[in-house]
């Protein structure tokens, strides 16, 4: 998987909800597909972060993640990665994102995180990450 293709609306919801819960993180589900190449993202689930500290830190109740899961694949989907906010930055994965992607897939590539970066100015930037056998991947972004 080189790449992860998302729709721009998508992107621009999570963005309004990443808006709204600051300083939180905001978190959400990337529900789609996924093959050798890329993962292709047909919606996202925007779940509550249940972190004990969600200004630094983010936690999926799993409840969240079992009605997501039932939910995608309903519609012949899956759950093919997670997006989430730093709304004061920084522009990276955190050790305690890595660390949680460590804990889905402890061996081989993860899944793809989109991370959605907030700047002083209010502007959204975006970056896609991953860790592969505990290092970590840049995952280029097709914006459709």
């Amino acid at each position: 998987m080189n790449s992860i293709v998302v729709a721009a609306r998508l992107l621009a919801r999570f963005e309004a909800a990443a808006a709204r819960s600051a300083p939180t993180e905001a978190l959400a589900l990337l529900i789609g597909l996924i093959d050798a190449e890329k993962v292709s993202v047909v919606e996202l689930e925007i779940v509550a972060n249940t972190a004990e500290d969600p200004e630094r830190r983010f936690r999926l109740a799993p409840r969240d993640w079992v009605v997501a899961r039932r939910r995608a694949q309903g519609e012949g989907l899956d759950i093919v990665g997670l997006v989430h906010a730093h709304p004061r930055g920084p522009a990276r994965l955190s050790d305690e994102d890595r660390a949680a992607l460590a804990r889905l897939h402890p061996v081989g590539p993860s899944w793809p995180m989109l991370l959605c970066t907030g700047d002083p100015t209010g502007r959204w930037t975006w970056s896609c990450w991953r860790l592969n056998d505990l290092s970590v991947e840049s995952v280029s972004i097709c914006i459709t």
